[in-house]
Order: structure tokens, then C-alpha cells, then sequence
């Protein structure tokens, strides 16, 4: 019969690059949620926090904790770890030594351990690397040009340009602006190159939440109450800004129209933190909502 042990629960946390600090962390979770929880960063939604805590992505993150393994489990053929969602660069360590190393968060992963545990207390290891440099281990600098047979990707090194791939379909596996608004779809058509997903209509609908409420309205879709203004407007009368919100009633969410979903926005409880949450989104973009 098989049987389950769950090692979800409290881990610690530690970095190399903070040496001093070990906290407690919750599986499943993330380290960010950690640091916030132990007071370590301030909340990442709220105003210019996001910009405070980038360094905190270029550290190597380590979640340990230990557990028991009795002498009739090691008696089973086989004893397998499941993982999911561990994003994104990670080796899982059993005992100082290797279980399985992941370069994709939505792998799942089942090595066979059973080799790498013994009876009594065990420790495991999830080591995160910073993706930033991991990334350039296994990227290719490359730029894009077009011959009679098709395009290609070349090497940007060497005095005769190696192609590196031919392309034939393009998959804009990307985020933010110039690229998920409609600007690189709208390249890849000027240059002839198929590719999958929204064209430019639909990126830049989708891109931009005034247009695309109001594409929803037309539709006779139901939306949530909102107001939207240019930075000039709030610049030349910020009051008339602030009674439209005010008609909408607080809370609110105060965010750049036309950016994603976590930069400059601010969650507003009432009027007085208002003009500050509407400063931070305009130094992001020219269009708030």
C-alpha cells in the first residue's frame, strides 16, 4: 500500500548574502512572503516598495528543515519526492547530496531517493539560484536577419556570423510593455514572421484597462466602477480628480493604465494616502486608472 508523508509546512529560510538571518518560511509559499512576514521588506504592492526590493532577486535563497525517517519505511522498493512549482533555478540536496536539480517552475519533478535517506533525522535543501545569472549560462546573444532560405538567428560574435537556429513560428513568450501590448506582434507582422497568440488588436486591447472596460461596456459586459485620467489632467486639477474617486467610494486600487499587474500600484483605504498612490503610478505611465 502506498503511503504519503507531507513536508509542507514551516522550513527555514537563509541566504549566503545575508549571513546573520535565518527566518521561517511556510512551504508552499515563497521567499518574498517570508522576508515579509519577518518585518525584513516592506510590502512589495504598496507604493515604491517594488524598487526597493530588487536586490533581494539576485541572492541565492535556501529553504532547509529536517524530518524522520523510520527503518520501516527504508524497507519499501522505492521511496519517491514529488515537487512542483519550484521556481524557477533549484537543486533539492537530501542529506548534502543531489536529489534533482529544475530549471522550469512548472515541472513537476519525482526523483527516487530512497538511496539518499537513512533511519532517524534527515535533512532536506532547496536551493534557489538567482535567475538573472543562471539564465546567462544558457542564453545565446543572438540578432535577427533574413536570407532567401528564411530567418535566422545568428551569433552576434565572430567574423563569419554563425546561424544559430532557423525560425519558423514565433512564440512571444514575454511581459510588459513592448512586448505583450501589441508593439513586438506588431514587428513580427511588418517582417513576415508567424507567430502564436493575440494579434496586435487584441494585445493592445489587452494591454490597456481604460480601452478595454470600455470594449467590455460596449459589449454589454459587467464591470467594476472606475475612473481614469492623464497625468495633466490630475497636474492642472487634482481636486476634480479627487472628488471622481471619491464618488467611486475607497478602497481603491490606484495603477498605471497600460502597465502589467504588479508595478506601481497601490491599494487605497481613503483620500489621504490618495495623492501619493496616484504619484508613484504616474512615474510608471501617463494614463492612471
Amino acid at each position: 500500500m502506498n503511503s504519503k508523508y507531507s513536508l509542507n509546512g514551516t522550513w527555514q529560510l537563509s541566504s549566503p548574502s545575508m549571513p546573520d538571518k535565518t527566518i521561517c518560511a511556510e512551504l508552499p509559499g515563497d521567499n518574498y512572503s517570508a522576508l515579509l512576514n519577518a518585518g525584513i521588506i516592506p510590502d512589495p504592492y504598496y507604493g515604491k516598495n517594488e524598487s526597493l526590493i530588487q536586490q533581494y532577486r539576485k541572492y541565492k535563497w535556501v529553504f532547509k528543515r529536517s524530518f524522520e525517517v523510520s527503518g520501516e519505511m527504508l524497507k519499501k522498493k522505492y521511496i519517491y519526492l514529488e515537487v512542483s512549482m519550484a521556481d524557477t533555478f533549484v537543486e533539492c540536496r537530501l542529506n548534502g547530496r543531489t536529489a534533482f536539480k529544475g530549471r522550469n517552475a512548472f515541472a513537476a519533478y519525482r526523483p527516487e531517493i530512497k538511496k539518499l535517506l537513512r533511519e532517524g533525522t534527515n535533512t532536506i535543501e532547496f536551493v534557489f539560484l538567482p535567475a538573472e545569472a543562471e539564465l546567462k549560462k544558457y542564453a545565446k546573444q543572438v540578432v535577427l536577419t533574413k536570407t532567401k532560405e528564411g530567418f535566422f538567428l545568428q551569433k552576434t560574435t565572430g567574423l563569419f556570423r554563425k546561424n544559430v537556429t532557423d525560425i519558423d513560428v514565433a512564440f512571444p513568450i514575454v511581459h510588459g510593455n513592448n512586448a505583450e501590448d501589441g508593439t513586438l506582434q506588431g514587428y513580427l507582422d511588418s517582417v513576415g514572421i508567424p507567430y502564436v497568440g493575440s494579434r496586435v488588436l487584441g494585445s493592445a486591447l489587452g494591454q490597456d484597462k481604460v480601452v478595454m472596460k470600455q470594449v467590455f461596456a460596449s459589449a454589454g459586459l459587467p464591470i467594476v466602477d472606475y475612473t481614469w485620467f492623464y497625468d495633466n489632467e490630475y497636474s492642472n486639477d487634482p481636486d476634480s480628480i479627487f472628488a471622481k474617486v471619491k464618488k467611486l467610494g475607497y478602497p481603491v486600487i490606484v495603477k498605471p493604465a497600460t502597465l502589467g499587474s504588479s508595478v506601481g500600484i497601490t491599494f487605497v483605504k481613503d483620500e489621504e494616502k490618495l495623492a501619493e498612490a496616484i504619484e508613484t503610478a504616474i512615474n510608471y505611465d501617463v494614463k492612471i486608472i
